[in-house]
C-alpha cells in the first residue's frame, strides 16, 4: 500500500458550493413546473446551465484522483496498486449507492402493498423492475435503459465507476504527452463536448409516456446522463 498524499484543504469549498447549486437546479425543475419557483428558466441562462455542477464534480475528481494515484500508476500498474485503487473506489461510491437503491425499493414496495397504482408517468418509467441488475452492477448508465432507473441521480455513479476502472491504465500515455500532445487532449475534449451537444443530443430518446422530458437541441444542451453520460464524464475526468 502506498502513503497518502497531502489533503487539497482548498477544495472543500467547492466541494460544498457546486452540490447547492445542483440542489437549487433541481428543486427549480422538480418543484417549479420546469423553472418557475426560484427563477424562471427563461430569465437565467446561468440557472438553466446549473446541471453543469455536475460535471465540474468530474473535472474535480479527475484532478484529485491523479493527484492522489497518479504516482501509483506512473510507471506501470501493478496488480496491488490496481487492487486497493479498485477497493478505495468501490468503498466510497457503492455503499450509499446499494442503500439508497435498496431504500428506493422498499418505498415502491410500501406503495404497491398499500394498494397504490402509479398514476405519475415519470414514476412509472423510474420505478422499473427490469433495471435493477444493471444498478447493481453499475451498468444502468451505460446506454442500457430508456430513462433514469430507481434511484435517478446513481446515474453519475454508473459512469463515473467504469472510467475508474480505465484511470489506472491511462495515467503512464497521459503523463508521456509533450506539449503537443497535451493540446490535442484539450482540443479532443472540446470536440467532444460540440459532438454531444449537436450530435449525440439529438439521438437522445425517451420513454413515449414521457415525451416532454426530452432535451431540446437548439438549447445548445450537453445535459445527456442515463445513456450517454459517459461521454461526459470521460471528457471530464480527462
Amino acid at each position: 500500500m502506498k502513503t497518502s498524499t497531502p489533503y487539497l484543504s482548498n477544495l472543500t469549498p467547492l466541494r460544498g458550493i457546486a452540490p447547492l447549486l445542483t440542489v437549487m437546479f433541481h428543486v427549480d425543475l422538480m418543484l417549479g413546473n420546469g423553472g418557475d419557483l426560484l427563477v424562471k428558466f427563461e430569465d437565467s441562462l446561468l440557472f438553466t446551465r446549473l446541471y453543469l455542477m455536475v460535471d465540474f464534480f468530474f473535472v474535480l475528481s479527475g484532478f484529485v484522483m491523479y493527484h492522489v494515484y497518479g504516482k501509483w500508476f506512473s510507471e506501470t500498474v501493478q496488480k496491488v496498486d490496481f487492487k486497493w485503487f479498485t477497493v478505495a473506489r468501490f468503498a466510497r461510491v457503492y455503499p450509499l449507492h446499494f442503500v439508497k437503491l435498496l431504500y428506493c425499493i422498499g418505498l415502491k414496495l410500501i406503495f404497491l402493498a398499500a394498494g397504490g397504482i402509479d398514476t405519475n408517468p415519470m414514476d412509472a418509467v423510474s420505478n422499473n423492475w427490469k433495471a435493477i441488475p444493471s444498478h447493481l452492477l453499475l451498468l444502468h448508465s451505460l446506454n442500457v435503459n430508456e430513462w433514469f432507473p430507481w434511484n435517478n441521480a446513481s446515474w453519475s455513479i454508473s459512469t463515473e465507476w467504469w472510467i475508474y476502472m480505465l484511470f489506472p491504465f491511462l495515467v503512464k500515455p497521459f503523463r508521456r504527452l509533450k506539449t503537443a500532445g497535451r493540446i490535442a487532449v484539450v482540443a479532443a475534449c472540446f470536440a467532444g463536448f460540440l459532438a454531444i451537444t449537436f450530435l449525440i443530443v439529438p439521438i437522445v430518446t425517451v420513454p413515449a409516456s414521457i415525451p416532454f422530458v426530452a432535451v431540446n437541441p437548439a438549447d445548445l444542451s450537453i445535459n445527456v446522463s442515463y445513456q450517454y453520460g459517459f461521454c461526459g464524464v470521460c471528457l471530464g475526468l480527462y
